[in-house]
């Protein structure tokens, strides 16, 4: 048997090793290579770091891994350093954290095989493909939250992704060695320098309650009272005539005089 795994305990943590390509001998009908996987797993117990630098493989051996390493007792973190392609991609999406390093990629593709036969055969090989393929989009879509038609389509097209691109589609949580991004921080607001919204809202506080007031105001002050008419100016004719007539007597007076 050619283990392509390996444990190892540094520091009291778990780790993983999955290097090189996925099983060099098939796990297809074999049942000592993958049990042998299942108890060396068990005798690491508690969370466990999974290190993956691989082209690929077995696709069979990939979702015994893949099931062993989701059935784990222990949280499970998942670091891709190189490369996690093909069948060790699918190993990578068990992590309940994947981390990749800003240099590694992943790759995803369509299932293939080797098939002999008449054309019968060729259709069964060929069903059978499509819903190994079925069942690896199904995968992909349930850790990056993509549509499963979507998963499909990038493995038709044999997609390749750096840290990057992998970290925007929803197959690596974060990129190892970079520091997660600060939320940004809201403005404080403070007395002397009111948010807009907020002095905008006092303002109009400030007015109504302005309003309210000199209404109240109004209210409690008396009316003033009106202003009185003016009375008529009085009719002077009888005065004038008689200080006409006091005058032409004095004249007269004193005409005699002379």
């Amino acid at each position: 048997m050619d283990k392509f795994w390996n444990f190892a305990e540094d520091d009291g943590a778990n780790e993983l090793r999955l290097d090189g390509p996925i099983s060099t001998d098939t796990w297809w009908g074999d049942e000592v290579t993958p049990a042998q996987f299942r108890a060396d797993l068990a005798a690491h117990p508690g969370d466990i770091t999974v290190w993956i630098n691989s082209p690929g493989g077995d696709v069979f051996a990939a979702s015994s891994i893949y099931t062993a390493l989701k059935e784990h007792d222990g949280r499970v973190t998942v670091k891709i350093e190189a490369l996690a392609a093909s069948a060790a991609s699918i190993v990578a999406m068990a992590g309940d954290e994947v981390l990749i390093a800003p240099t590694a990629f992943l790759m995803i593709h369509r299932a293939s095989t080797v098939a002999l036969g008449n054309s019968d055969e060729m259709r069964h090989a060929a069903k059978e493909l499509d819903e190994v393929d079925n069942a690896i989009a199904a995968v992909y879509a349930e850790k990056t939250g993509l549509p499963q038609e979507k998963c499909l389509h990038m493995m038709e097209a044999e997609t390749w992704m750096n840290a990057q691109s992998a970290l925007e589609n929803g197959f690596a949580d974060a990129i190892l060695y970079q520091a997660a991004p600060e939320p940004e921080a809201e403005p404080e607001e403070s007395e002397a320098s009111p948010a807009p919204a907020a002095r905008s809202a006092r303002l109009f506080v400030a007015s109504c309650n302005a309003d309210a007031l000199l209404r109240r105001i109004a209210a409690m002050t008396p009316a003033p009272a009106p202003a009185p008419e003016p009375e008529p100016e009085p009719d002077n004719t009888d005065t004038r005539r008689r200080i006409a007539l006091r005058m032409k007597f004095i004249n007269d007076q004193l005409k005699e005089g002379n």
